[in-house]
């Protein structure tokens, strides 16, 4: 998925069953909604230029693990139920490393905004 100038907004991504998804914001906006449990281990790639991605995840059930690349003028902003591990690698409540349905993201961001949102 990827976005230069406009909006897109990626709802039930969760249906594609995708092992690898691949995400890139230049100077617009983007939504993925990942918000229902994945039935599969899924690695998102993501890279953010000056645009802003928001990422909506399953708040229960799921093992969710960050992985970020940022630069001092980004803003990264994650939920509370996050912890960092090392650096710049943060995991959720529901983190086990063997999780079968287990959500992984790597994320370049340099000058614009990333949002990680759980489902309320």
């Amino acid at each position: 998925v990827k976005v230069d100038l406009g909006n897109i907004v990626v709802r039930k991504l969760y249906m594609s069953r995708a092992k690898y998804v691949y995400a890139e914001v230049g100077f617009g906006n983007m939504l993925l909604d990942l918000t229902e449990t994945p039935t599969v281990a899924s690695q998102v790639k993501a890279s953010v230029g000056a645009g802003t991605l928001e990422i909506l995840i399953p708040k229960n059930d799921c093992s969710v693990i960050i992985k970020i690349k940022n630069t001092m003028l980004c803003n990264v902003h994650l939920t509370k139920s996050f912890r960092e591990i090392s650096n710049n690698v943060y995991v959720n409540e529901e983190y086990d490393e063997s999780a079968t349905n287990q959500l992984t993201f790597d994320v370049d961001v340099s000058l614009g905004n990333i949002i990680f949102k759980e489902k309320r």
